[in-house]
Order: structure tokens, then C-alpha cells, then sequence
């Protein structure tokens, strides 16, 4: 039977930190590791957080849009109806316990592309499949100077500032007793006690964990200033848009396997730009900013979380793909809950199920 983390190993009082080493390394500080380490505390564990804080990764350059609606096929997002409901009660319970604005409601008009598409989305609203969203079809025309000739689905939505919610959690971690630490952790560096590696696309060329599915991708995103365009919601055809405030929207993402690094190239912008110019029709357009973030994607396309095969004191947060402010709650949650309390992982997600091999 492989090893855990005991209950008795975390503390009961998190208001009365020990004096001892933390209990529980977490490598790795951003939207996953930083939820792990919130479950993690509320059992009554110290934890050392520690990060490479580098400027460029997934979560800080994210833009967080967390959509019902999801993938060429417009099914409902996996898992929607049970866990966007609990994730948003959770970024609610850090926005109350930090006072920082993290999660935001928004509508998501998701312009439908053509007629196929058109019929595929009434099929799936007359079977129910999005009978638990706050859901509308709108007919064709033109909508806030867009061009609609299939009409769109109008959606609850929500976004998440990643950024302040990674800020707001390194604070309250440290006003709580764990330790936050920026630097750089090598694959072999040996930590005390367990170890849970929530290191994003990086876990791909970790020795210890390049034998699960990773397949990291990369997405280019723009701040872009568009000045006769007014809109207060979200909207995504082959690309996305989210209102920032005033005339400035981000506008993503590029999907890209090969070209893994974090330069902002010419041909990933111009992309962007077509899109973009392709759903909204001709205006101008100005880049503000332009960012690249590597997403930790897996081939299953689910997190993948769990303990080592041979390795009994490491564990895995990882693969949370283009769906990391929604998912990294749950998942989070569900390894915080095996690790302290002897709960079973959820199957789809628990790497026992890969064949496992050192020679990868």
C-alpha cells in the first residue's frame, strides 16, 4: 500500500502556527499549486510553497474565461453542471478570506460559425445537455456591430483574475503560518517530508513524471485597443475576447505544439489579428501588449493528480490544459483530500491508471 500524508501530520489550529518545518512542500506557486496549498491549510497543514516566479507562465498570463460552452462540437464543458457551480462558491471563499476581487460573472456570446454548427447547438438545447446553464440563442443579425449570420448563444460565464488570486493566496499563506519561497528547485533536489510537483508544462521534462501524457501547447494572447468597439460581455467564435475595461479587450489564444518558448513572434500575432478582424469585420485595432504562456496540456485531456508508483513521498498536480481556472479547485481539492484524509482520487483523474515507466 503506498504511504500518505496522516491527518496527525497536519496541524488542527491554523491560527497557531508550529515552529517546526513545514509538512508539506508544494513546488510550483501558481493557480495550481496555490489551491492546493489553500485545501492543504484549511486541514491544519504548513505548507513551503515554492516558485521559480517566472513572468511568463500559464497563469500569469491567462486571461481566466471560464465557459460552459466548449470545442468545435459546442458540448457542455465536462463536469459543468457540478463543478462550475462549486468552483465559483470557492474562489468566493478566498475573495472572503483575502478581500481581493478574483471571480467575475460575466455573459458569453459565442457566435455560431455556420448552419451545421447552428443545427448541432438546437439539438443539444432540445436534449438537455445545457439545461443547467443560464442559457439563450440569439437569432441572426448584427449585434453590437458584429456580424451574426447564424445567430449565437448567449451563456453564463465567469473570468478569473489569476494574478490577484495567486497574490491574494501567497499573502494569506504567509499571514497563516506557511512559507512562500521564490526559487528555483531542481527535479533531483531532495525536500523533507512529502513533495507534491505542481510545476505546469516543465513536469514534461521531469524524469520523474515525463511518463504520463503530456502534450504542452502554446498560446499567444493580445491586449488590444479597438475604439469603436463597445462591448460589456465576453464573446468567442475561433478566437476570444474579454472586455478589460474601457476600449481595451484580450483577445486569444493561438494553439501551437511545436514552437515551445515564450517569444512573442510576428506570425502568432498577425493570427490573432485575423481572427480577430474576421469576427468583428474591419476596424482598427491596436496591440498593447503581447504575451505567451506554455499550457500544461495532457492527451486525456483531464488533470492528471496522484502519488508516484515508486517515489511514495511525491506526488502530481498537474495538466489542468486551457481549463486551469476552472478545474484547479476541484482537482486541488480532490488531492488535498487524499493526501490528508485517505480519500480515493476521482478515477479519471488519478495517474494510476498509466502504465508506468522509468525509462521514458
Amino acid at each position: 500500500m503506498r504511504q500518505r500524508c496522516h491527518p496527525s501530520s497536519c496541524r488542527t489550529n491554523v491560527n497557531s502556527p508550529s515552529a517546526s518545518s513545514p509538512h508539506i512542500t508544494i513546488v510550483g506557486a501558481g493557480l495550481a499549486g496555490s489551491w492546493l496549498a489553500w485545501w492543504l491549510v484549511q486541514s491544519g497543514c504548513t505548507i513551503l510553497l515554492v516558485d521559480a516566479n517566472e513572468p511568463t507562465t500559464s497563469t500569469r498570463v491567462a486571461a481566466g474565461l471560464v465557459n460552459p460552452i466548449t470545442g468545435p462540437r459546442y458540448q457542455a464543458t465536462w463536469q459543468g453542471a457540478t463543478l462550475l457551480p462549486w468552483m465559483a462558491e470557492a474562489y468566493r471563499s478566498v475573495e472572503r478570506a483575502t478581500g481581493a476581487a478574483i471571480l467575475r460573472e460575466t455573459r458569453l456570446w459565442r457566435v455560431i460559425r455556420d448552419a451545421d454548427s447552428l443545427r448541432r447547438v438546437r439539438q443539444r438545447l432540445h436534449e438537455g445537455e445545457y439545461d443547467w446553464m443560464n442559457l439563450r440563442l440569439v437569432d441572426a443579425g448584427s449585434h453590437h456591430g458584429i456580424d451574426m449570420p447564424f445567430g449565437a448563444v448567449d451563456v453564463q460565464a465567469y473570468t478569473v483574475n489569476t494574478v490577484a488570486f495567486v497574490e491574494a493566496m501567497h499573502h494569506w499563506l504567509q499571514r497563516n503560518g506557511s512559507t512562500v519561497s521564490h526559487r528555483i528547485v531542481g527535479h533531483n533536489e531532495s525536500q523533507q517530508g512529502a513533495v507534491v510537483w505542481a510545476t505546469g508544462w516543465h513536469a514534461a521534462s521531469d524524469k520523474r513524471w515525463r511518463w504520463l501524457p503530456f502534450a504542452p501547447v502554446r498560446g499567444d494572447i493580445l491586449d488590444v485597443s479597438i475604439p469603436d468597439l463597445d462591448l460589456q460581455h465576453v464573446v468567442t467564435g475561433r478566437i476570444w475576447l474579454v472586455p478589460q475595461g474601457g476600449n481595451l479587450y484580450r483577445l486569444g489564444a493561438t494553439y501551437d505544439w511545436d514552437r515551445l518558448d515564450s517569444v512573442p513572434h510576428d506570425v502568432f500575432r498577425r493570427e490573432l489579428l485575423d481572427a480577430a478582424a474576421a469576427l468583428l469585420g474591419p476596424r482598427p485595432m491596436h496591440v498593447v501588449h503581447h504575451a505567451v504562456g506554455i499550457r500544461p496540456a495532457v492527451l486525456p485531456r483531464r488533470p492528471i493528480v496522484g502519488q508516484h508508483p515508486t517515489e511514495v513521498n511525491h506526488y502530481i498536480l498537474n495538466g489542468l490544459g486551457t481549463k486551469g481556472a476552472s478545474l484547479a479547485p476541484w482537482a486541488a481539492n480532490a488531492l488535498a483530500n487524499h493526501m490528508v484524509h485517505g480519500e480515493a482520487l476521482p478515477a479519471d483523474i488519478d495517474i494510476a491508471h498509466y502504465p508506468y515507466s522509468d525509462n521514458v
